[in-house]
């Protein structure tokens, strides 16, 4: 959190503070699950297209895991790529309406009062038409551990679509409501699969 190379707009509803940090000399937070949000200006390379292979990796500090936790959230009704906690599970995936690919980790791997390093991918094969090929597109990765005990609650073809210059949110969702609950630290996102 340090630096942030893209413009942003940090929207803060509450009291931020830098007692909480893991890399360098502050982090972002606490973020009040409601609408405090980090929106980052759209750009083209950082425009999520579905097909294409995508990384999001940072730091994160749960404070209340009781509801949802959006961890990130690029694009809008008929396309998006995101990111959420909810209890101390992960959920992930990719959407282009009316098709949605959800995946969530197993429950604990989010640990609640502790920096929690999430990596998550995915190859760009979620528009594939072998239902295989889409269930191993997604990967998860919480503190260097693979999630080898992943669920699938959807499993459709995705279409190619893209997020067409909407802000990336970091701590939101585009509805702003189910914001996360906690700190953040040291994210970045990647245009290729890590």
């Amino acid at each position: 959190a340090d630096s942030i190379r893209t413009p942003y707009i940090l929207t803060d509803n509450g009291d931020w503070e830098e007692t909480i940090k893991k890399v360098g000399s502050f982090s972002i937070g606490p973020f009040n699950g409601t609408n405090d949000v980090i929106t980052v200006t759209p750009s083209a390379s950082m425009d999520f297209v579905a097909g294409n292979p995508w990384s999001w990796a940072g730091w994160y500090y749960p404070t209340n895991v009781s509801s949802y936790n959006w961890i990130f959230a690029q694009g809008n009704a008929s396309s998006a790529m995101f990111a959420h906690g909810f209890g101390t599970k992960i959920y992930y995936g990719q959407s282009t309406y009316p098709n949605t690919i959800q995946k969530h980790t197993v429950a604990g791997e989010l640990t609640l009062n502790a920096w929690n390093h999430i990596v998550i991918t995915c190859n760009g094969d979620g528009i594939s038409s072998d239902a295989t090929t889409r269930e191993n597109a997604y990967k998860v990765y919480v503190n260097a551990t693979a999630s080898t005990d992943e669920s699938t609650d959807s499993n459709p073809q995705l279409t190619s679509g893209s997020a067409g210059g909407n802000p990336l949110r970091i701590g939101n969702r585009a509805a702003g409501s189910l914001g996360w609950n906690g700190y953040i630290d040291d994210t970045a996102m990647f245009n290729v699969a890590l």
